[in-house]
């Protein structure tokens, strides 16, 4: 730790997150813990520190049901854990199969979550403002039962994954995890095998919306208050 010690963070289940100095490996010391959660939706599978170990994110595995969300702790002061906020992956927050979409796995940096999260794939997040996690990009396999678009609704899709023999029944499938080193972000999928993916370093595609022409007699008119969205993809 940047503060001369060293800790051990664990991912305890419904235990929570546990913290330990472990600086004295013969004599580790419990110094703090978050269970704000509960056993209801605590499922704590994974934690990661930022490297200055101000911020720990932690992350459940849910395996039906509500997806789960990650928390974004300040851990500052070590023996006093506190949430500043969640993050969801947006379009997918129910799941109609066993570990169908939910967090996983993680690689945490200062300002950034790179997210293993199942068959949702991989997902950046910006955490740069610590009160208000900002989804930066996804990126899905082709093993991934449905693709990771925000506010979509596929409840007729998954009716007919779930009764079409064809399709993958290993329950695990998609993204693992996630590790990022030097802008590269390595993942393991289970369905496929292994991807090394880069980060664009600024928005790569536009999307423009849509306009309409009216047509009269003498003119057509566009319409003027279009305006065009960005959108990080990774290459």
């Amino acid at each position: 730790h940047p503060r001369g010690r060293t800790f051990a963070y664990i991912a305890d289940w419904d235990g929570g997150l546990q913290i330990w100095d472990v600086t004295v490996p013969e004599y580790p010391l419990h110094i703090g813990e978050w269970l704000e959660l509960g056993p209801a939706l605590q499922n704590t599978h994974y934690v990661r520190p930022t490297p200055s170990g101000d911020i720990t994110v932690v992350g459940p595995e849910m395996p039906t049901g509500f997806s789960g969300f990650l928390s974004i702790l300040d851990t500052s002061d070590v023996q006093n854990p506190k949430l500043l906020s969640t993050w969801a992956a947006p379009g997918h927050r129910w799941q109609h199969n066993f570990f169908q979409w939910t967090q996983h796995n993680f690689d945490v940096t200062e300002d950034r979550i790179f997210l293993g999260n199942y068959g949702a794939g991989v997902w950046v997040i910006d955490i740069s403002d610590r009160t208000n996690p900002r989804t930066l990009g996804s990126f899905g396999p082709e093993s991934f039962m449905e693709p990771p678009h925000p506010d979509a609704d596929y409840s007729e899709e998954l009716e007919e994954a779930e009764n079409d023999p064809l399709l993958p029944q290993y329950p695990w499938v998609g993204a693992w995890g996630v590790e990022e080193e030097d802008g590269l972000l390595y993942v393991g999928d289970m369905g496929t095998g292994f991807y090394i993916l880069q980060l664009a370093s600024e928005p790569v595609v536009q999307l423009q919306q849509s306009t309409e022409s009216h047509h009269d007699d003498t003119e057509a008119e566009t319409d003027e208050h279009s305006d065009s969205g960005q959108v990080m993809i990774f290459e």
